[in-house]
């Protein structure tokens, strides 16, 4: 109950902004042809300068077409090949690598089949320009009626991203992160 009072009263967001910070987004994909193309369109529809960002798909490990897809569909393709060192992590790893000369000012991490928001740049570069270095969008399931699990999941959510996120931030708690969604000041990453 306390922290449902206490997330009343949130930490206030940053103020609009001027400041157009350089994003590097990337996503991890291991055989996700069903997927990447709609996540690289929405990704592409945020309604941020283009020239301000880029996109890197690391396609991992794929025995499908998934990095074909996603270069077709506007991104930059990372080709992993490493039978021994496979998942997420050896992929976000592999990326950031590759990346470190050009990562700009922020690097935000989404999953190949996330639903990013159109605006989610736009609202990222508010909290950069204020110089936040680690951010958390929020996480939520997209079809919460598909399963009982799903809507179970779904509420887990809400509570959190409604009641306990705000509240914990509004108290200066470390928050944790969620995996898909977490941008980073480049600087935290490369430093």
């Amino acid at each position: 109950w306390f922290l449902a009072w206490r997330s009343r009263r949130p930490r206030a967001a940053p103020p609009e902004t001027a400041a157009v910070p350089y994003f590097s987004l990337v996503v991890p994909a291991h055989n996700e042809r069903a997927t990447i193309a709609a996540t690289v369109e929405k990704i592409l529809a945020f309604g941020y300068p283009r020239e301000r960002f880029a996109v890197y798909v690391v396609a991992d490990n794929c025995d499908d077409d998934t990095g074909a897809i996603a270069r077709a569909g506007g991104a930059t393709v990372l080709e992993r090949v490493d039978a021994t060192n496979r998942g997420k992590g050896h992929a976000l790893a592999y990326a950031l690598e590759k990346i470190r000369s050009n990562a700009g000012d922020a690097v935000l991490f989404l999953d190949a089949d996330s639903s990013p928001e159109p605006g989610y740049l736009r609202i990222l570069a508010r909290y950069v320009a204020r110089g936040d270095r680690v951010i958390q969008g929020r996480y939520v399931v997209e079809s919460p009626d598909r399963t009982w699990f799903t809507r179970l999941t779904s509420v887990s959510f809400v509570f959190r991203n409604s009641w306990q996120f705000p509240a914990m931030d509004a108290l200066g708690l470390t928050l944790p992160l969620r995996g898909s969604g977490m941008c980073f000041a480049a600087p935290v990453i490369y430093d």
